[in-house]
């Protein structure tokens, strides 16, 4: 059986009521009930709640949008052979896990074809760096050639929020006049939209701490209120699908 959802079922029992998979995480690493090294380990625990509510017969039910609650069905016999020893649980959340990863990536390659997409379709000439130099696209226009990183962040269920982080080390090894950020924020209701951001533009968020400097890097915190595009209170509308580089 795996200890996530063990964890799962001992929180909600506490809770008495439902709760989000981050919640849960977060009380369960508290209170010592799960250890892990992974680095979402709220996606995993989602992951193996959806799971094993699919299968049927599961402990757990969704309540409403990214919240579970106990189903009322009793827990399983941990003796028996339907839910696995304490080793496949292990296996189950590193499977999960590996998946997780290989579906941000998967995410961050769309990203960055759609940002390529856009940037054509407004007559620039556009390359992938397929080789990580903190540089995932070069783009030429008159002469000019712009350097894009391009970050991809999806609307998060509880707080409606994206965030993405950039790595201090990438930050760093690149700069100039002619270096843009594009992030790409994934709306399942509204579609895309683009926020494009200059090397200079994010230097002074920095310095006014919209952007915020944490151990992973600088974090980058947008949400939409109204139709209007704000990074943390500031809003920013000017930089809303902005295409005119340089």
């Amino acid at each position: 059986m795996s200890k996530y959802l063990d964890a799962a079922y001992a929180i909600l029992q506490d809770a008495g009521g439902p709760l989000t998979a981050d919640d849960m995480v977060k009380r369960a690493l508290k209170a010592g009930l799960i250890t892990t090294k992974g680095s979402t380990p709220a996606a995993t625990m989602g992951s193996m709640l959806y799971t094993d509510i699919a299968r049927g017969s599961s402990r757990f039910a969704k309540h409403d949008r990214g919240l579970f609650k106990l189903s009322g069905s009793a827990p399983p016999d941990k003796g028996g052979g339907g839910g696995g020893g304490a080793g496949e649980g292990g296996d189950n959340e590193e499977i999960i896990e590996s998946h997780e990863k290989d579906h941000q990536r998967r995410i961050g390659a769309a990203g960055e074809y759609r940002v390529m997409s856009e940037l054509l379709l407004r007559g620039y000439d556009v390359d992938h760096v397929t080789i990580d130099s903190g540089i995932d696209i070069r783009a030429t226009k008159k002469g000019h050639v712009y350097q894009i990183q391009v970050k991809t962040a999806t609307e998060r269920k509880g707080d409606k929020r994206y965030i993405t982080t950039i790595k201090k080390e990438s930050f760093e090894k690149v700069g100039g006049p002619l270096l843009y950020y594009v992030f790409v924020l994934r709306d399942r209701r509204n579609g895309i939209r683009y926020a494009v951001i200059s090397n200079k533009e994010m230097k002074a968020q920095i310095k006014n701490k919209n952007i915020t400097e944490n151990k992973a890097g600088y974090q980058v915190s947008f949400s939409i209120s109204e139709g209007s595009l704000f990074l943390r209170k500031e809003n920013v509308d000017r930089i809303l699908n902005d295409w005119d580089l340089g």
